[in-house]
């Protein structure tokens, strides 16, 4: 289990905008390393495959999504907790037009 260190107060704000985005289903959109942005929807936070799990740390899960493509994807809470504050990772904005 990997050891996070003490949680901050810019980890509790950014956890809370992950969870409250798979709580309402929220758009979001994730910059990934190869400069491509992937658009989607937030469904929920559980394990890698999908099933929602107890008494774990929330930053071993994962927030499912499904792309504007229509692929399930999850990504690590931890990875993203970080991507908040950075502007790679947002949630609830207004989906680009696909002109």
């Amino acid at each position: 289990m990997p050891d996070y260190g003490i949680l901050t107060m810019r980890d509790v704000i950014a956890l809370e905008s992950i969870c409250h985005a798979a709580q309402t289903g929220a758009t979001v959109a994730r910059l990934v390393e190869s400069g491509t942005t992937i658009y989607g929807t937030a469904r929920s936070i559980g394990t890698e495959a999908g099933i929602m799990a107890r008494d774990v740390d929330i930053r071993d899960l994962y927030l499912r999504v499904t792309s504007t493509a229509g692929t399930e994807m999850f990504w690590r809470v931890a990875d993203l907790m970080p991507q908040v504050s950075s502007g790679e990772f947002i949630t609830d904005y207004a989906m680009p037009d696909a002109r």
